[in-house]
């Protein structure tokens, strides 16, 4: 029970760190923070055949003169450098955990839960005319503690209209200890029977498409509608537990946000 309830804190004072840490370099940058609640309905964890409704949260950090851009990354970006064709940022992602409880009830037991992971790292973006290349590389401080390098290629529509949309093609690359935490299996079972042990190595994990787009209520309040697809590869698709389970990921969410 101290184990547990020091896990949470330590979440938490990490959490309340890097967010007061954030609000703080937004104001001194005179930026505007679009942030409000989504409800997403998708796979319970990566390569799970159970479905369920989860909460999750939209965050676009942008230039004060500015509207929210519909980002179909994971991560959330802050731009530090920009210009007309190129910018450069920090960016940071909270990954939800595998709970064993989700486990049991997609049927295995034996195999490891992965506990809510921060990831901090970096990003940049080259524009071509309407298209977008991007790369966003980040790195676990607890949790899966492996890094993720996640390349897009992205339309945007226009910036300034009151309807917002972007569609991208993405990548996600996971290095040994990444893949290792979601994906490798030893001793487990499926439904009381054995499985065959598993050990994932670094590789692309997943491929697919995502969409996101904004539809402005007000000058502060706006709706958010989400999309993707990503299909796993790899060591990812080769893996026992998204053999049992799916080995095409899809997630839809909705939402609003206010912008401070």
């Amino acid at each position: 029970m101290f184990r547990i309830a020091k896990k949470i804190l330590s979440h938490r004072v990490l959490a309340l760190t890097l967010l007061s840490a954030f609000a703080g370099f937004a104001q001194a940058r005179e930026w505007r923070v679009t942030l409000g609640p989504l409800l997403e309905y998708g796979s319970d964890f990566p390569g799970a055949r159970n479905r369920t409704s989860a909460p999750s949260v939209f965050l676009e950090v942008h230039d004060e003169a500015a509207r929210a851009r519909p980002e179909t990354a994971d991560a959330s970006r802050i731009e530090w450098v920009e210009e007309e064709n190129y910018a450069l940022g920090f960016a940071f992602n909270v990954r939800a955990e595998r709970k064993q409880s989700d486990l049991r009830e997609a049927g295995f037991t034996g195999v490891a839960e992965v506990d809510t992971t921060f990831e901090l790292g970096a990003y940049a973006m080259h524009r071509i005319g309407m298209f977008e290349l991007g790369v966003d590389l980040l790195k676990a401080v607890n949790g899966h503690k492996g890094f993720l390098l996640s390349p897009e290629l992205a339309y945007e529509s226009d910036n300034e209209a009151r309807i917002r949309w972007r569609l991208a093609a993405v990548a996600n690359y996971g290095n040994a200890r990444y893949n290792d935490a979601y994906f490798s299996t030893s001793g487990a079972r499926f439904k009381g029977a054995s499985i065959a042990d598993f050990s994932a190595g670094s590789g692309m994990r997943d491929i697919g498409l995502r969409a996101t787009m904004i539809y402005d209520l007000n000058e502060r309040w706006s709706s958010i509608a989400r999309a993707s697809a990503q299909r796993y590869v790899g060591d990812a698709n080769d893996s026992t537990l998204v053999a049992l389970g799916r080995k095409t990921d899809m997630r839809i969410g909705i939402g609003v946000a206010y912008t401070f």
